[in-house]
């Protein structure tokens, strides 16, 4: 009987040749049995790019490329009748990854005889178990190692005998794409002591190489095994996705002798269902005939990582195009500026960094240009003003020089002439007069106050000053010129306004022209091309209010609720008296307003179009709503602010 259990124990190994196991040297041979039908279908070449639970087996550092949580379970008809499972489980927790595995191989039905004989004397089982613990992490981004640790148990029909084991492993994706190393040493540990014998384990050491091609469509792997007491072997594989989920494998080991010349070829086939891997392996082994391996392994959340990941690649492909437009327009500046061409340049810089708000080079290029237009501008002013103030035209002198002390608030040679130019004028009028005391400081007040207002280009309040004045004396030939002067501004600014009220209104920007029509009617209520330009801006915003929302109402619909808020908000910004988009938004107050982050990226070059049309104030409500979902936007938060600065600039 033990005869017959000791000669089955040595027999096994043979069996399974095609483990690399030490021939004649140990009795626990199943521990090579490889796992998952993805890795057997080529040739077991696995070590550099094996990773989650399939790790667990054949290279306990590919663990620490884990995330989330694996499962796998195995089933495997091998020849003699000989039954294989394997089930495993991996998770990550914080920077570790931590796995179980069992594995067991099970011989029925075997026949005891003590010689030749007909029949045999009794039938008996054996049974293989090693249940194993890992434990993986990340030295940095290119280097994981992990460890194993099992405990072996085999019985064959009354005689059981125990051990220890325990594999470690390194994985190393350096910084060539696509390439992978890996490093293995598998079932160091204890001899095993069965009947009267004792075996060591079948320690082996893996190296391995692979390489995806084709974007990662096809996989060619190469790995080379020592065993500790035999010769090098080698196996090798590919993978190749034919379509998204579905993969064609194939692969080769060594090791095989007197068995056929067919012996150690695999191939197999794998499909993909949201987190579930169905994978399925024939191997070949000569004349001992096929084995058939099935596995199904799930990948917990796998369908929402893959959606998560395209996303940054989206984002990521996005910021790769931004910072390439944002490049293309720096350039076009640079040119502009360089042609002396200030204005335009200033624009393409502004653009460059609405495509790319972190662009050093532009941020510098744009303050510095700033400053250079800010000082061409001030000193032009200056000049023209101190030439009207040497002519004796105090009055466009004081206008000059306000503009100056708008672009230039501390400049203190332009203050001065201020003053000067304010000051002569004071005394002139008070030469001039001849009322009274009290009067004439009066009608000292009021010139300085409409002055000051004419300077600030407050032409409005500074005829209300003067004609302060000619309450006073009517026959006031001072207060009468500088009033019709007034009213001259004050025409220039109605055509000014209604020249822009026509470029926006021919650029499509529909809220600027209706803010730019309100100024005209603030300065000129009765003002006839104004309030028919204004009836006709408020039939178009009605018309862009209902166009957002038919489409807020089909996000709605589509349970696109928060993209939907953002468009019967956006509605609401054109008609604030669109009641129907106030009953949608309402209705979306009670709707989970999830919005993915490729809804953000949506939002996000919603506004950066918006603004490239000079569109500031559409371009700042997408911003917000991007903020709102994502308040950590850098880029979303930076863009408000530089349209808020262009719209206080369109607004002056």
């Amino acid at each position: 009987m033990k005869f017959i259990r000791l000669c089955t124990l040595l027999i096994f190994p043979l069996v399974s040749m095609h483990l690399f196991a030490d021939v004649g040297e140990t009795g626990t041979s199943f521990l090579n049995l490889g796992v998952g039908a993805h890795a057997l279908a080529m040739g077991g070449a696995v070590t550099s790019h094996s990773s989650g639970v399939h790790a667990l087996f054949w290279n306990p550092g590919g663990l620490g490329w884990l995330n989330g949580t694996e499962a796998t379970v195995m089933h495997s008809e091998y020849f003699q009748s000989i039954r294989y499972e394997y089930i495993g489980i991996a998770h990550r927790v914080k920077s570790f990854r931590i796995g179980f595995s069992l594995k067991g191989l099970y011989l029925g039905d075997m026949e005891e005889r003590s010689g030749p004989s007909e029949n045999p004397l009794s039938t008996f089982g054996a049974h293989f178990v090693a249940p194993s613990f890992s434990l993986a992490t990340l030295l940095n981004s290119k280097i994981s190692l992990g460890t194993s640790m099992k405990l072996i148990y085999q019985k064959i029909g009354d005689d059981n005998a125990v051990a220890f084991g325990d594999d470690i492993g390194i994985s190393i994706k350096n910084g060539i794409p696509g390439l992978s190393a890996g490093l293995a040493v598998t079932n160091l540990g204890s001899k095993v002591t069965f009947v009267n014998s004792s075996y060591a384990l079948p320690t082996r050491l893996k190296m391995g190489l692979s390489y995806s091609l084709f974007s990662e469509k096809l996989l060619v792997a190469f790995d080379v095994v020592k065993p500790f007491k035999e010769d090098f072997e080698f196996c090798f594989g590919f993978e190749g996705t034919v379509i998204e989920r579905l993969c064609l494998r194939a692969g080769y080991r060594s090791g095989f002798h007197n068995t056929g010349s067919f012996a150690g070829a695999a191939a197999g086939i794998g499909f993909k269902f949201k987190d579930f891997d169905i994978d399925y392996a024939f191997s070949t082994y000569g004349v001992l005939g096929l084995t058939h391996n099935f596995s199904i392994s799930y990948i917990f959340g796998r369908v929402k990582r893959i959606g998560q990941r395209e996303e940054r690649r989206i984002a990521d492909e996005l910021r790769r195009r931004a910072r390439m437009t944002a490049e293309t327009f720096y350039r076009q500046g640079l040119a502009q500026q360089g042609e002396g061409n200030y204005d335009d340049a200033l624009r393409s810089f502004d653009i460059a960094l609405i495509w790319d708000p972190q662009y050093e080079d532009a941020l510098k290029s744009v303050a510095e240009l700033k400053k250079m237009v800010r000082e061409r501008m001030a000193n032009e002013h200056l000049t023209k003003g101190i030439g009207d103030f040497n002519e004796g035209n105090y009055i466009d002198a004081i206008s000059e020089f306000g503009r100056v002390l708008e672009i230039e608030p501390t400049n203190e040679l332009a203050r001065g002439w201020l003053k000067a130019a304010s000051d002569v004028l004071v005394k002139i009028q008070m030469e001039r007069i001849q009322l009274e005391e009290n009067v004439g400081a009066k009608i000292s007040e009021y010139f300085k106050r409409g002055l000051q207002k004419f300077s600030e280009e407050e032409y409005g309040a500074a005829i209300e000053e003067w004609n302060k004045i000619l309450a006073i004396d009517p026959t006031h030939q001072t207060a009468l010129q500088y009033v019709r002067k007034a009213e001259s501004g004050i025409r220039e600014q109605i055509d000014r306004l209604l020249t822009r009220v026509e470029l926006y209104v021919s650029q499509n920007k529909w809220t600027q022209a209706l803010h730019e029509v309100n100024r005209v009617l603030a300065l000129d209520p009765g003002n006839s091309d104004g309030l028919s330009k204004k009836d006709a801006i408020q039939r178009t915003l009605k018309n862009l209010s209902a166009m957002h929302t038919r489409k807020g109402i089909q996000y709605y619909e589509e349970g696109k609720f928060g993209l939907a808020e953002t468009e019967l908000k956006m509605a609401i910004n054109f008609d604030a008296s669109n009641a129907e988009a106030l009953n949608y938004l309402t209705k979306t107050q009670f709707k989970e307003k999830a919005v993915s982050g490729g809804d953000i990226d949506e939002l996000y070059m919603r506004g950066v179009n918006a603004y490239t049309r000079e569109d500031y104030e559409m371009a700042i409500f997408y911003w917000r709503r991007v903020v709102d979902v994502d308040p950590h936007h850098v880029n979303a938060k930076r863009n408000i602010e530089r349209a808020e600065e262009k719209l206080k600039i369109y607004k002056q």
